[in-house]
Formats: structure tokens, sequence, C-alpha cells
């Protein structure tokens, strides 16, 4: 542990060290570090900067996306200042980890909404996010909102959103990407994506197969996504989009494990493992219209069916299928020294889940739900900008569980309002501050227990949060960024489970912290270097755990990384992971601590002729013994614990023309 914390801290070090060279040097100035667009509108071409939006947003395009040298969504998010992903299941490869956005977590679900061309990719029953069918290959950028987001996107924004792009029609006729990579535990990655544009016509398809033996006994996975997008510009003001997905993956996992059978074999199986079998389909249509005199609609249409099989001790099934329809219109105004932007909007949506055995009776839930919003931005003198929100959802809920028996009407409403200021200070600096109210309706795993012996809780309220966020974006030099957000969330009712009732209960919670990114860039030697530092804390404010920090919300995460081309054709990347204190999932008394662990991870990069590249890539370079999932039964460690994979290789070839 000694040498990685020395790592962390000497990567953090390199960063103005860098900069410091830079400055000495005689070489020209680098170019200025300018915006990435986010699109927290959902209207094409109202795209704000990053500067310019009242909350801590980060836009990962696809160049940085390829430079990062990421191979999943989960280890591109993990570097993220203020998230962190967990491990729930113990596959080792990224699969159905859960997202920890701001410290809202719960076991596998995020609390975050998480799009894939604008169709929602939580499921019904407990918010999981498949992250397996999002191959990074194929995706063109990547928007995280932090905070209360709910004002455009919705009930299930309630600690932000992740908005993922796939990739669409491309510069040329015919484009043609691709990448090939082989590893440790007979890991396996190919991919394919085959794009372009003629005329009025624009298209994309990628492929992508993996499989993975898996670092411990009893681990298997194989699994392929195919994406395709066609695009259609009816005429200059029209445009048709269509998306189309299909996934399907079986995955053997291992099972948790004591913590002294962790330290006599950290490969081996737990007492439950098993088998999951995935199935996911998606669908959308998209209308853009520019209707003039400054108007925009938007019409989007989306099916979507995701079928999971589990085997552990019985055979478990769970068909989700989601079908809805949002429209949205804006409308922009514009005079000497103002310009004021509208939009407004509906979405609803009618989902279906079935949970329990294929050949015996299962858990239904039918939940219909519909959401009206509307927010105005007036941007005065180019410099202040003023936002204010306001969004109303409903649901209702047709329940027939089976653990135990209930059948019955469930009926939920929220209003998620929003306020944000920005002030453009200089180019060079904006200052921004917001609050808002985010809202969650309880899930059909919140409501029904599944397998004994827990308990059911037909009678939770929904989760409601107040967020409060300030910081500010500074580019002290043309080629550094700096920016800092500080904020404060108050939630009542959020939605945990109590390990000492067995059963899910509302509770009162606060959160606080910081959250800082640093970025460098230096064309004048091609040196990049990336830093972030997240500070939460996370505690329950009312009742008999009042005090005691929520448990799986670290106090201190750090990430950082540097590029460093070290002769012609072959550059190498360090980038470093540290998650510092917390407590183990379901010890609410905080007697159980988790283990504090760092991971490092080295690349090598050769660039080949003809626009492709190899590499060659050790992970967890320093073998450090670690798990992101620290799991309790809430008084002791049980058998929850899933250990994260050892030293690992990777190499690869990836080119493009």
């Amino acid at each position: 542990m000694g040498l990685t914390v020395r790592l962390v801290v000497l990567s953090l070090l390199l960063t103005p060290c860098a900069w410091a060279q830079g400055e000495e040097s005689g070489e020209e100035e680098p170019v200025f570090l300018g915006d990435l667009l986010v699109t927290p509108k959902r209207v094409p071409g109202l795209a704000v900067s990053e500067s310019r939006y009242p909350g801590n947003a980060t836009v990962i395009s696809e160049s940085e996306i390829s430079a990062s040298g990421q191979r999943t969504m989960t280890e591109l998010l993990n570097r993220l200042e203020g998230v962190q992903m967990i491990d729930s299941r113990g596959f080792g490869m990224g699969a159905d980890s859960g997202l920890n956005l701001r410290g809202f977590v719960n076991s596998s679900r995020t609390n975050a909404l998480v799009l894939v061309d604008g169709v929602r990719q939580n499921r019904i029953t407990g918010d999981e996010v498949h992250w397996q069918a999002i191959p990074v290959e194929q995706v063109e950028r990547i928007e995280v909102i932090r905070g209360g987001a709910g004002t455009i996107y919705g009930e299930g924004a309630f600690s932000g959103v992740v908005n993922v792009i796939t990739k669409k029609g491309g510069v040329k006729p015919l484009q043609v990407e691709g990448s090939a990579e082989v590893g440790s535990y007979s890991h396996l990655r190919a991919t394919s994506v085959v794009r372009g544009a003629q005329k009025r016509f624009s298209y994309s398809l990628g492929t992508t197969r993996q499989e993975e033996g898996g670092y411990r006994d009893r681990v298997l996975s194989r699994g392929t996504t195919v994406n395709l997008f066609t695009g259609f510009a009816v005429s200059p003001r029209t445009q048709l989009d269509l998306h189309l997905s299909n996934h399907q993956d079986t995955t053997n996992f291992a099972g948790g494990i004591t913590r002294a059978q962790v330290e006599q074999d950290r490969k081996r199986a737990g007492s439950f493992p098993g088998l999951f079998d995935e199935h996911i389909d998606r669908v959308s249509l998209e209308l853009t219209h520019g209707a003039g005199s400054g108007w925009t609609g938007v019409g989007n249409l989306f099916w979507s069916r995701w079928e999971s099989d589990s085997l552990t001790t019985n055979r478990f099934a769970t068909i989700a299928s989601t079908k809805g329809v949002g429209l949205r219109a804006s409308h922009e105004a514009a005079g000497r020294i103002w310009k004021a932007t509208s939009v407004f909007g509906v979405d609803a949506a009618d989902d279906k889940a079935t949970t329990g055995n294929r050949t015996a009776a299962k858990s239904e839930s039918n939940r219909v739900a519909a959401g009206l919003f509307i927010e105005e931005t007036l941007d005065l003198f180019d410099r202040l900008g003023v936002t204010a929100g306001f969004r109303y959802d409903k649901s209702r809920y047709e329940e027939d569980l089976t653990f135990p028996a209930f059948a019955g009407t469930l009926r939920f409403s929220g209003s998620s309002p929003k306020g944000g200021l920005t002030y453009q200070v200089s180019d060079r600096m904006s200052l921004f501050a917001s609050v808002a109210r985010s809202f969650k309706a309880p899930n059909i795993d919140d409501l029904d227990a599944v397998l004994p012996p827990f308990n059911d809780a037909t009678d939770l309220q929904p989760q409601e949060a107040n967020h409060l966020e300030a910081g500010f974006r500074w580019n002290p030099v043309r080629w550094a960024r700096i920016k800092l957000a500080g904020f404060g969330v108050h939630t009542k009712d959020e939605i945990l489970f109590n390990p000492f009732t067995s059963a899910n209960a509302n509770f009162t919670t606060r959160r606080a912290g910081l959250e800082l990114g640093l970025e460098g860039d230096l064309p004048w030697r091609g040196i990049t270097t990336y830093g972030t530092y997240s500070l939460l804390k996370a505690t329950f404010h009312k009742g008999a755990f009042t005090g005691y920090e929520i448990p799986a919300t670290p106090r201190h995460k750090v990430t950082c990384g540097l590029h460093l081309p070290l002769t012609r054709g072959l550059s190498a990347d360090l980038d470093t992971l540290w998650v510092g204190k917390q407590w183990r999932i379901n010890d609410f008394n905080n007697q159980l601590p988790a283990d504090i662990y760092g991971v490092v991870n080295l690349a090598l990069n050769f660039q080949l002729p003809r626009r492709a590249k190899a590499y060659f890539k050790l992970l967890n370079l320093l073998d450090e013994e670690y798990e992101t999932f620290p799991s309790s039964n809430g008084t002791v460690v049980s058998t929850g614990e899933n250990p994260a994979p050892p030293r690992t290789f990777a190499a690869g070839v990836s080119w493009d023309f």
C-alpha cells in the first residue's frame, strides 16, 4: 500500500512540474483548452459550453475516449470526480457494476439516470444498468451531469445523469474503425465500426464481441453487442434518426466468499456461484424539425426489452419492457444585450416487469408514468446566465407481488424545480451556483422482498433530495484547466436496505462534498495530464443511526494520469486510482471499515503506419489485493467478499481509415 500511495502522490506532483516546464521553455504557447459542449436541454442545436452550465458537468469526447485507453464504460467513468463504480457481482470484468454518483448508492442500483441515444437503461425492477451492453468503442460522447437534473430528464435523475451517444455518420462516405485485444485469463475483445455520410443520408454499424475467462474459478463470460444508426435529412430543417441495438451475453459468476477464504485463495468460488443470461433489445426513433422564427421541435419514440435469467440455488428470471414517447419544443429570442431560451415538453412511459421463476408464480409490476416540464434561460451581456425550471412527474403502479403476497395500486408524484446562475468573470474564468430538487419513486425491488428471509416494504415513500451547488472553472494559463465544485444534499426518505430489519426503509440523510478536476495539455512535448479529487461526507440525519456515515461512500477518492511521449511513435500512459476510508455495505453502525486501496495501470502505445496503433497494458501493476464492493451483513464480514483481479495484461491493435 505504501508504494501505491507514493505513486499516486508522484503522479499528482508530476502535473504542476510538467506545467512549470512549459512556462520556462521558449516554445510557442499552446492552444487554449476550449470548452466541450453539453446538451442538458435535450434539444439539438441548444448545446452549451461546460463553462456556461450552472453545475459540475463533464463531457468526454470521442477523441478523449480513444486517448484514454479505457476498455469499458465503468473504467472510463471511474476516472471522474464524484463518481465511483462498484463491482457488486464480483465478476471482475466491469460487468453490472453499481454507479455511485455523489454518494448515492444502494447495491447494484445507480440513483442516476443512464441514457443511451435517448433510451433509459435503468431497469424498472431495481434501477440496474447492464454496462456490458454499452461498449466504449461504439460511443461517440458521454455527458455526466451531477446533482439534481430532474427538471429536464425526469424522475430517474435523482443524483444526476449519464447521457451516452453512440457513433453516428462520419465525415466521409465510408469510414472503418476496428480493434482487437487479447489479455490475461482468456480475454478476447474485437470491435468494428463502419460509418459514413452521403448527401442527406448517414449511417453507422458497430459490432463488439467479448470473451472473458475470468480470474476466479467458475467465471466465464461471452457477449455480443450490435448498434445500428441511420439518419436522413428529410429537408434542410428536418432530421429523422433511427437507432437499433441488440445485446446478448452469458456470464458465469463465482459468488462471494468469506474473509478467511479470501486469505486462503482469492480465486476460489463461493457458496453460491451461478449464471446470468442477458438479452437486451432497444429501438428509438427521433424526429427533429426547425420550424423557423427560433422554434425547434423534437419527437422521440422508444421501446426496449430486457430479459435476464439467473441460476444459483434455483432459477430466477426478470423480464422488463418499456415503451414511451417524448415531445420537446424550444424557442430562442435575442436582443442587443440579451438572449432568451425556452424549453418545454412532456414525457410518457409504460413499463412492465415480471420477476420470479419462469415456471411458477411471478411478481409483476406495471408502471405508467408521465412528466411535464418547462425551463427558461436568460443570458445578459454575454456574461450572466440565469436559469429557472420546473417539472412535475406522476406515476401509477399496478402491483401483484408474491414475496409476500400484495396486490394493489400505488400512486406517486413529485416536483423537480431548479434555479441556476453562471457568471463569466473573464475569458478564462466562470462562476456557477444552483439549487434543485430531485424526486424518485420506489421500484419493484424496493417494494418486493423477492427472496426470503427479506421483508416487504410496500409502504415506502418516494425519495426527495434538495441539492445546493456552487463552484468555478478557471484556465489560469492557456494550457491548463481547473474546476472546483462544492455541494450539499439533504435527502428526505432515501431508500436503503436496513440489515437489522431485513427490509428496505426510508431514511433522512445529508451529504456534503467537494469535487476538484485538473487538466493540462502541453502540445510542445505532447504531454497531457489530469487529476481529480473527491471529498464526501454522507451521514444519516434522523433516527437510530443519526450521525453515522452511510456505507459504501468513500470519504476521499483520487485519480490521476500522465501521458508521456518517449520516442518517435512510442508513448506511455500512467493511470492511478486511490480510494480512501469507507464503511462496508450494510454497516450502519460504522464498525466494519473497508480496505483503503490504490490501483496503478501502465500502458505503452506504438504508433503504426496508416492510422493504426498497437498497445500493451499492465493493469493493477502493483498487484494490489482489493475489492470495490466491500460487503457485510451489518454486524460481521460475511460471504460478500468479491476480490478484484490481480495484475493482468492486455495487448491489442486498433485502426481507423
